[in-house]
């Protein structure tokens, strides 16, 4: 008889929180009541019976738009979704499997075996082939995801490898910062997840580093000894940089200015579009090739 009650029990608590034709979504951490009530009362999703793991909505775009992270078939899924109307505008599905189980890297040649409870999207930027994002858990580990409809790339991070955060850099080409051995380096990649540069495995640069602060962007790239200074997407000199030179382009006076922009990354050479105005007022317009993994010019 105890089990009967508390089967209507559970049945009516479902039933409470749900709206007609609509499934209410569970949480490996709540009750149907406690999710459904807090975080998903009345978002329409298709198919979500298989549809688990789920986190807190994530609110942006002025509170108009709302996302969901989950696993649905095994698979990394995020749903956008309208705030007012709670109708889906998009749902994202990885091409490959998320794992939620994985080998944790405790250091000094141990590991063990930790499980995803929650997922958090830290930062998420559409694409033309997909988009990007970066995830956390419980472990703080941030993974990488570049979805596409060919394959997903991710990347695993232990704890310590502290990211900064992921960044659009230039026309679908993102940047992450993260820490090891006590040094900031910088991992590129571009919009289908391969991996422009690395600043750690490519030792060839002999330093890069990324710093987001507000909405500017921030990143130095030391190239024998001299720097380039790029803020915004703009080659810079001002009196941060005056005492390093951005001899890769030419060496000039205090007065005079750069700006640039980045045209094309293409089979690892980045086109920039460099405006030069002197003293005099002269303008001089040249497009330069850098090879990102060496940092040579191309000839």
């Amino acid at each position: 008889m105890k089990k009967i009650l508390f089967l209507i029990i559970s049945v009516l608590m479902v039933l409470g929180c749900s709206k007609e034709n609509e499934e209410v979504v569970g949480h490996n951490r709540m009750s149907y009541e406690e999710f459904c009530n807090k975080y998903f009362s009345g978002y329409l999703v298709n198919d979500t019976t298989k549809l688990v793991n789920l986190t807190k909505e994530i609110k942006y775009n002025q509170d108009e738009t709302t996302y969901f992270v989950g696993t649905k078939n095994q698979k990394l899924w995020i749903g956008l979704f309208d705030t007012k109307t709670k109708k889906c505008i998009k749902e994202y599905v990885s091409h490959d499997e998320f794992p939620l189980d994985f080998t944790y890297d405790l250091g000094y040649g141990k590991t063990e075996i930790a499980h995803m409870d929650y997922l958090n999207v830290n930062n998420l930027f559409e694409t033309q082939k997909g988009f990007a994002c970066s995830i956390s858990s419980q472990y703080s580990l941030y993974t990488i995801y570049i979805f596409n409809s060919i394959q997903t790339k991710y990347y695993l991070y232990r704890e310590y490898n502290v990211y900064k955060g992921l960044s659009e850099w230039y026309d679908n080409t993102f940047l992450m910062q993260y820490n090891i051995n006590n040094e900031n380096n910088t991992l590129c990649l571009n919009e289908v997840g391969e991996i422009l540069f690395d600043g750690y495995m490519d030792r060839k640069i002999l330093s890069l580093n990324y710093t987001p602060t507000n909405l500017k962007d921030y990143i130095y790239i030391n190239y024998d000894n001299d720097y380039i200074f790029i803020k915004n997407g703009t080659l810079q000199n001002n009196e941060a940089t005056s005492h390093k030179r951005l001899n890769l382009f030419s060496r000039t006076e205090d007065k005079e200015i750069f700006t640039c922009e980045f045209r094309n990354i293409k089979n690892n050479i980045l086109e920039i579009y460099l405006i030069l105005t002197g003293i005099s007022g002269d303008i001089l317009n040249k497009t330069y090739k850098v090879n990102i993994q060496t940092f040579e010019l191309e000839q």
